[in-house]
């Protein structure tokens, strides 16, 4: 069986660190954890504005959409707590 090994480039510590770490980094972090911040953020604008707007309306308590609002941040430290593993996890193996 024939096995395609790296070029003497793609063994070096900077495409390693370049691809592999940063470049990973990037597309299966950075972008989606922008993008679910940016949501979670107006999510949770717009919950408060809702808030406001019923407030004005009735004198109810705002207990549900608070929770929510827990429910959408928990929702992204999870998301940062699932994900930070593989960079880190490559990042260790690189250096050791």
């Amino acid at each position: 069986m024939y096995y395609a090994g790296y070029t003497e480039f793609g063994s070096s510590t900077s495409f390693k660190i370049g691809y592999m770490v940063i470049a990973y980094y990037i597309m299966h972090f950075m972008i989606p954890f922008t993008i679910l911040l940016i949501t979670t953020y107006q999510l949770i604008r717009s919950l408060n504005l809702a808030n406001q707007k019923k407030a004005e309306i009735t004198s109810a308590g705002s207990k549900p959409r608070d929770e929510i609002t827990l429910s959408l941040v928990t929702v992204v430290i999870i998301f940062v707590a699932c994900q930070i593993t593989y960079p880190v996890s490559t990042t260790f193996i690189i250096f050791n």
